[in-house]
């Protein structure tokens, strides 16, 4: 399984071994389905009404930004993640003129979204969990990425 079509193509083309696998292309989410997942994801009540502005944004506009960056599961699931996470109002993704930029946005925000602490600032976000601070953590994937880099690699084990 891959998700890289290009890689793939290549594989095949170099090889007679994967000739007869089966392949899947995905096809990008719709707008409303994209607002289905979420609407399904995200708890009702202040968080859930919300979404209402993204959500009529995705519809009134289903080839703008915010719309086709949430045309694949990784962005819907950042989506969900960075903006729900950070109050009930998501205005961060309609604040961006075009796909690269949103995505970009939810990009920057996931580390301080994962790594960051409760609402008050106060403690983990999850009790009994160690967290680590955002910009350790940044230092440290930054680290890594370029490790991975130099070595011609994207394989961390």
């Amino acid at each position: 399984m891959t998700c890289r079509t290009a890689e793939y193509q290549r594989a095949v083309a170099d090889s007679d071994v994967l000739t007869a696998a089966a392949v899947i292309e995905l096809e990008p989410v719709r707008a409303d389905d994209a607002i289905t997942l979420l609407t399904r994801s995200i708890p009702p009540g202040p968080r859930a009404r919300g979404w209402q502005p993204v959500f009529d944004t995705m519809k009134r506009d289903p080839g703008g930004p915010v719309a086709t960056a949430l045309s694949g599961a990784l962005m819907i699931v950042l989506a969900r993640d960075v903006d729900g996470a950070c109050s009930a109002q998501p205005t961060g993704l309609k604040g961006y003129p075009d796909r690269p930029s949103t995505e970009r946005y939810l990009l920057g925000a996931l580390i301080s979204t994962r790594f960051g602490r409760d609402e008050n600032g106060s403690g983990p976000a999850v009790q009994g969990v160690r967290r680590w601070d955002p910009e350790d953590a940044t230092q440290w994937l930054t680290f890594l990425a370029i490790h991975l880099d130099r070595l011609g690699t994207r394989d961390l084990a």
